[in-house]
């Protein structure tokens, strides 16, 4: 079913006009959720800098300077869990979860 169906953009400002046109023509319905935070998450910049260095060759400097950027899983508790730290026992939950990404 298209309500499965994700398509990710790099860049909306391109891609967007002729996207939205194919699909309107072949009649697939869909919404558009564009947010310019996104490209500032941690995550995302993480994730399109590995996608880049595996583009590259993996270009040591490039993948160097990826990995630094990684995630690490105890920003995300000090982030998600009030700045209690791990071992306060409280995990936010998903309802806290989604509204602390706003």
């Amino acid at each position: 079913p298209f309500r499965e169906v994700g398509v990710i953009v790099r860049a909306p400002e391109i891609y967007l006009p002729a996207l939205r046109s194919t699909l309107e023509r072949f009649g697939i319905p869909a919404c558009f959720y564009f947010d310019d935070e996104l490209a500032r998450h941690p995550v995302a910049r993480f994730l399109s800098g590995a996608v880049d260095a595996m583009l590259g060759g993996w270009d040591h400097a490039r993948t160097l300077a990826v990995l630094r950027l990684a995630p690490r899983i105890a920003d995300f508790v000090l982030t998600h869990n009030g700045g209690r730290g791990r071992g306060s026992g409280a995990h936010p939950g998903p309802a806290k979860a989604a509204s602390a990404s706003h």
